[in-house]
């Protein structure tokens, strides 16, 4: 116990120090992490597999994460803040309502698929308990679901006011089911050969969009599998 709580305290001063030798041993950690939850399954992989392939023990890993889920906090919290930039950087440019909204699903479904399985975990298990939690991390988290959110919100406000969606329907709920059928995709998707991020997609934009068009002109469709063809930027990115 006495050793725990050592090692916690040079935990929390180390972070809070900030060093970037500290910071750039931690990324590396956060990044090796992700690419063996990504090859074993999250609940397949311990702090000994990670540990491994970084060619030290387990004891060492301790100075940096309290845990296998901290780490997937730190993973899931850069992957969020980078797709709350991508999305807010879709709903600033120049693109038609219509291709923003397919942009920003074609992003976030490809993000969801380069990442996995950590973005599918936190969907999983952690995104609906975010209101009750009041660490730093809940926080942020919390943040970044809103600001991308209100960034979606904005896009559909966009088309309705342009004429390009009907106005007829709550934009609330319009949200709420677009956001339902991105992010059920947790429940079922797993990358291979026979689920294609790209062609899901498409599909999903086409069902939305053909759904809240005002009676689109073919000009403001782009054809399939020209989702992610803008000139945003579709790095690691909720």
């Amino acid at each position: 116990m006495v050793e725990g709580s050592n090692i916690a305290r040079r935990r929390a001063a180390a972070r809070k120090e900030g060093s970037p030798a500290y910071q750039e041993k931690l990324d590396q950690l956060v990044a090796t992490a992700s690419a063996v939850f990504r090859d074993k399954g999250y609940q397949a992989t311990t702090l000994n597999d990670i540990a491994e392939v970084l060619g030290t023990d387990r004891a060492s890993l301790y100075y940096y994460v309290s845990s296998k889920e901290d780490l997937l906090h730190a993973a899931v919290r850069d992957i969020a803040t980078t797709n709350a930039q991508i999305a807010d950087d879709i709903m600033k440019s120049s693109l038609p309502a219509k291709q923003k909204i397919q942009q920003f699903i074609t992003t976030i479904l490809l993000s969801y698929n380069e990442t996995y399985p950590q973005i599918f975990v936190f969907l999983e298990h952690d995104l609906g308990k975010l209101t009750n939690q009041r660490s730093a991390w809940a926080k942020s988290m919390m943040g970044q679901v809103r600001k991308i959110e209100g960034v979606v919100a904005d896009m559909l406000d966009e088309g309705v006011k342009d004429g390009s969606f009907r106005s007829d329907l709550d934009i609330e709920y319009v949200a709420k089911a677009l956001w339902g059928m991105v992010n059920w995709t947790h429940r079922w998707y797993k990358p291979g050969p026979a689920k294609n991020a790209q062609a899901i997609a498409d599909t999903f934009a086409a069902l939305f969009l053909d759904g809240f068009s005002n009676q689109a002109s073919p000009s403001d469709q782009q054809p399939p599998g020209t989702g992610n063809s803008t000139e945003i930027p579709a790095g690691n990115t909720l």
